[in-house]
């Protein structure tokens, strides 16, 4: 919950920009803001805005929806500032008349709902779980790979038995090699665990 001396960081976080919605709760001031999305910029936002909310005690919030990108935002921010992570999927929808999106109506809602304690917040998973959410992905994707190449190599006639059974040994064994090499690459401790998990 936010007091009345903190400052607010409602962002639109993109690869390329952030657009940032900047609230002092102190003075009731509003900015808008758009820097590059570096870990440089992200560090300079929050350093100001604490250095800002140091002055009458205050602390910052740094309010972003749940992408791919907030382990980073993490990361760069530290501990100087609160992370809050949205879950728009739980978010109430504006009227259908007045549902325009863009960057700068997301920060204003994302603002609003926080002000209000009507932000529903997205859970924060641990580096480790993240680990084994992109290598079950990435098996998952194999699995769809492998599937298609074999329903690719079944749609050859039965009267080529020897090229048909080359072309599936080759495939499937390629398959396989690629599977293990992502799985080291994504978590190089899983050579143990890599036979349980055998494409």
């Amino acid at each position: 919950m936010y007091l009345k001396e903190d400052i607010i960081l409602a962002v639109d976080y993109h690869d390329e920009n952030l657009v940032i919605r900047q609230f002092n709760c102190h003075t009731g001031q509003e900015r808008l803001l758009k820097y590059r999305t570096t870990a440089r910029n992200i560090s300079k936002i929050v350093s100001d805005s604490v250095n800002e909310a140091a002055q009458v005690g205050g602390r910052v919030f740094w309010i972003m929806e749940s992408t791919t990108g907030w382990p980073r935002v993490k990361k760069a921010i530290g501990s100087l500032a609160s992370l809050v992570v949205a879950n728009v999927l739980q978010m109430p929808l504006p009227p259908k008349a007045y549902r325009r999106k863009t960057d700068k109506i997301d920060t204003k809602r994302f603002l609003r709902e926080f002000l209000n304690g009507s932000l529903p917040v997205a859970f924060q998973p641990p580096a480790k779980l993240r680990e084994i959410r992109r290598l079950v992905a990435a098996r998952e994707s194999l699995v769809s790979r492998r599937t298609a190449l074999r329903n690719w190599i079944n749609r050859y006639p039965s009267d080529c038995p020897k090229l048909q059974s080359h072309m599936r040994t080759d495939k499937i064994v390629m398959a396989s090699q690629e599977f293990q090499m992502l799985l080291q690459s994504v978590w190089p401790s899983s050579m143990s665990c890599s036979s349980a998990m055998k494409v």
